[in-house]
């Protein structure tokens, strides 16, 4: 990886790393999957830690070669609407740990990164369970055909979270996908 860089990303994935850091897993534009310190992230007073939080998207700026620590963030959009809405939530996360799962690190894939912005914004104003249910079947479809997998289950897998499970060879920890 390179030593110093900036990107736009969403954050997918926070894990709570000794005392006062944390580490990010986020989907970013021209740098793919990426996991990066966020030193002092856990931290009351800290002024990167509002800015990382999951289901957002951040300017970020990132150094490190062997290990990355992210130096700055600063929020891009938070999708309020999604985190006031635990199916949302629920929804987004599942898709989250599919797309960790299912992603190669470190592989620059901007049409993931740019539908899953899609996809983000049109649960952010989904209103009713109807839409967010098409629109999480949409992207799904996209991901299986973008990863190359195809994209009808066999018929004895019923739905698209246990089709997934089948490809992750796991069980998804977050709740059902459709």
């Amino acid at each position: 990886m390179v030593g110093e860089f900036k990107d736009k990303g969403v954050v997918v994935k926070t894990t709570d790393y000794k005392d006062a850091d944390k580490i990010i897993t986020l989907l970013t534009r021209n740098h793919g999957l990426i996991s990066a310190f966020a030193l002092g992230a856990r931290r009351q007073n800290s002024k990167k830690s509002p800015h990382l939080d999951l289901i957002s998207q951040v300017d970020i700026q990132i150094r490190g070669k062997e290990y990355q620590y992210i130096d700055q963030a600063s929020t891009v959009s938070s999708f309020t609407n999604i985190k006031a809405d635990l199916k949302k939530i629920s929804l987004c996360m599942s898709f989250f740990e599919i797309l960790t799962q299912l992603t190669a690190p470190g592989v620059e894939d901007p049409e993931i990164y740019q539908s899953l912005l899609v996809f983000l914004n049109q649960i952010e104003k989904a209103k009713s369970q109807a839409q967010q249910n098409q629109t999480a079947s949409r992207f799904a479809k996209y991901l299986l055909r973008h990863m190359g997998y195809p994209e009808r289950p066999p018929q004895n897998i019923a739905s698209v979270s246990s089709y997934f499970e089948n490809l992750m060879n796991r069980k998804l920890i977050s709740k059902e996908i459709v």
